[in-house]
């Protein structure tokens, strides 16, 4: 249930659907994939909801979340590129909310890129990586799901421009996080 190029997840009305997010545009197309429960919605395009901007490679769900994350790090937009979205599935109409996730990481220059969020087992956190230059320090910083309030924001020198979380409980072995 981490980020990757789609995600899926349960809409109260259209029922489960996969997600997918474009590089090149802002929208994030919504197919159905419920043949039985919902066959005249299954493998197609049933929906499409405008994020903050184009330039996104990571959509994250989880089953015990209400939330649909997206990140857009090859925005044009600096300020869109440090920050994530996050979309309440029961209620898609209304948007999203924009995290400022590179502020909370305390990295001192550089572009400081927020990308790939990343759902702990429980589906209680979210873990995002803040990309920088290999010399300006890097980050991950660690959600509460429920708040969308930071956790905890790990720093550290042998934390080189963090490409992809793909053990979360790894990783919060191999370092002990900082508190923001």
């Amino acid at each position: 249930f981490g980020g990757g190029r789609g995600t899926r997840f349960r809409d109260p009305d259209m029922g489960p659907v996969w997600a997918v997010a474009s590089m090149v545009s802002r929208d994030v197309q919504l197919f159905g994939t419920d043949p039985e429960g919902h066959p005249d919605q299954a493998w197609r395009e049933v929906g499409t909801l405008r994020g903050p901007d184009s330039g996104s490679l990571f959509l994250a769900s989880h089953p015990a979340s209400k939330h649909l994350w997206m990140d857009t790090p090859l925005a044009a937009d600096p300020e869109s590129a440090q920050q994530v979205a996050v979309f309440d599935i029961g209620h898609l109409d209304k948007g999203f909310r924009r995290l400022p996730v590179a502020r909370w990481a305390g990295l001192e220059g550089g572009p400081q890129r927020v990308l790939q969020p990343t759902y702990d087992a429980s589906g209680s956190e979210v873990w995002l990586t803040v990309w920088n230059p290999q010399n300006l320090g890097a980050a991950v910083v660690v959600v509460d799901d429920a708040t969308l309030e930071p956790r905890a924001v790990i720093r550290d020198a042998a934390l080189t421009t963090p490409t992809r979380i793909y053990s979360v409980a790894a990783l919060r072995r191999a370092v002990a996080p900082q508190t923001p």
